[in-house]
């Protein structure tokens, strides 16, 4: 019995490391594309693409707090795991072939 609550938990355990590692690579994988993405397409300078980067970071904090803290009153934690994946991967599906080609980046 104890050896299947173990396999659960392990299972259980990486789903969610695979679930916060999807959500973090969605914070960081602008980084690389910092210049094409925001100071090209914009025109900024390098402070305010700095800036960007900061302030999604920070937003990124402040809500981990926020979403934690209802998860908690809810006691299910896994709505809210899945629920804010699929929400930071959904501007990156969404601009994935726009970000590294500027030919076929989207006009607006």
């Amino acid at each position: 019995m104890s050896s299947r609550i173990s396999i659960d938990h392990h299972k259980e355990v990486a789903i969610y490391a695979v679930l916060t590692f999807v959500a973090m690579l969605s914070l960081t994988i602008m980084a690389p594309v910092i210049k094409e993405f925001i100071i090209d397409r914009f025109d900024a300078s390098n402070t305010e693409a700095s800036m960007f980067f900061t302030l999604e970071m920070l937003a990124y904090v402040i809500f981990a707090v926020v979403w934690g803290s209802h998860s908690d009153k809810c006691g299910k934690r896994k709505p809210f795991i899945v629920f804010s994946t699929v929400f930071r991967l959904f501007p990156i599906l969404y601009r994935y072939p726009y970000l590294g080609d500027p030919d076929k980046r989207c006009s607006h």
